[in-house]
């Protein structure tokens, strides 16, 4: 039988071309004259089944949901676009970034790209420009190629041009800022969020929404997405049926442990992947713990997540697992600890190929 998805993939089959003229001859977003179908929303949740093209050419606008439920019209096939997440950068190449139409894209620094959108950070052919990092949007940049589109991550706009954090009033000031200056740019937020263990929704909200900008590809793009959340029916059934206790620990440092509970931003491996925690009552945020503690709760099974904020990832997997207290856990005795990937589930979370790693990565427990 045919497994049924978490979420349904919503409705919004037709977009309504608002222009098929050059960019100089649209309208500003929101003030076109006709009201463009809203790719992502319907009262009634059913699949969204595209044709291979549904005829949209470059310069036409489209209605589309961001993350956060907002409707935000973004003109197809943008010819230059500015995105500041990873997982979008992740699904805009698993997807094949060549069929985008894309010409000239703005990604965070290149030097601070994961391994696995090198293809960005090496691209020598002049396509992808750096234009600030997931934390600051480039004025200058924005200035000289000035992108029809910009996506902004849940990141975006947290620092200033000095790596300086800015307070959520001021981040807000500087977005609001941002979008004055370039009012002929659409900005739409397609993030995770990074407090929320629900990624499984963000992902969708993402593909969809990027299914509307590029309605060519939306049946790779929503096919991939259908697929993949298959996949994920099809672990949480084994993992359910698992019967040992899992524990999830993250390292920010060789030394400092941490235990991520249901509910916890890495609680997803509970929440939505089906692993039974060791304690059920705990929740709630990451708490910093110490081996002894991990001795007392004795999982049968351990994911170490290891090196999540840019570190050398090595020394803290090796102080975890020489640990005297860690080796006499019952995952310790047999051998069922299990390293995680640090990019697929940190900064690429809800991409396409990270979702795929993040399967992979917990298979390990399964095998």
């Amino acid at each position: 039988m045919k497994r049924k998805l978490f979420m349904s993939v919503f409705a919004g089959i037709t977009a309504v071309m608002l222009s098929a003229c050059g960019a100089a001859d649209n309208p500003a977003p929101g003030a076109q004259a006709q009201e463009p179908a809203i790719i992502g929303a319907a009262d009634t949740p059913v699949a969204y089944e595209a044709t291979a093209n549904e005829g949209a050419v470059i310069g036409a606008f489209v209605t589309v949901r961001d993350t956060l439920g907002n409707e935000v019209v973004v003109q197809q096939y943008p010819t230059t676009m500015a995105v500041y997440d990873f997982s979008i950068l992740d699904m805009i190449y698993d997807i094949g970034f060549e069929r985008t139409g894309i010409n000239r894209l703005i990604t965070p620094n290149q030097d601070g790209l994961p391994d696995a959108l090198s293809f960005f950070r090496d691209d020598d052919t002049g396509l992808v420009v750096t234009g600030g990092s997931l934390h600051f949007v480039d004025w200058d940049v924005l200035d000289l190629l000035q992108p029809e589109v910009v996506v902004l991550g849940a990141r975006s706009f947290g620092m200033n041009a000095a790596g300086e954090r800015l307070s959520p009033d001021e981040r807000a000031v500087l977005t609001s800022d941002t979008e004055e200056r370039y009012s002929g740019t659409s900005f739409i937020r397609l993030a995770v969020s990074t407090t929320d263990p629900d990624f499984l929704g963000d992902m969708e909200a993402n593909a969809v929404a990027l299914a509307g900008m590029f309605p060519s590809l939306s049946n790779d793009i929503l096919g991939r997405l259908e697929s993949l959340q298959n996949d994920i029916v099809e672990l949480r059934e084994e993992a359910q049926q698992l019967d040992e206790t899992v524990l999830v620990i993250t390292m920010d440092s060789p030394t400092t442990i941490s235990v991520n509970h249901p509910g916890s931003r890495f609680g997803m491996i509970y929440d939505q992947f089906g692993f039974t925690p060791v304690d059920s009552e705990a929740s709630g945020d990451a708490a910093t713990v110490s081996a002894e503690y991990v001795l007392r709760q004795n999982p049968d099974i351990i994911f170490l997540m290891a090196g999540i904020r840019g570190s050398d990832s090595g020394p803290a997997i090796e102080n975890f697992l020489s640990d005297p207290s860690i080796a006499q856990t019952t995952a310790g005795q047999n051998n069922r600890i299990y390293l995680l990937t640090p990019d697929a589930w940190h900064t690429m979370t809800g991409g396409f190929g990270a979702t795929e790693q993040m399967l992979e990565d917990l298979r390990q427990a399964l095998n």
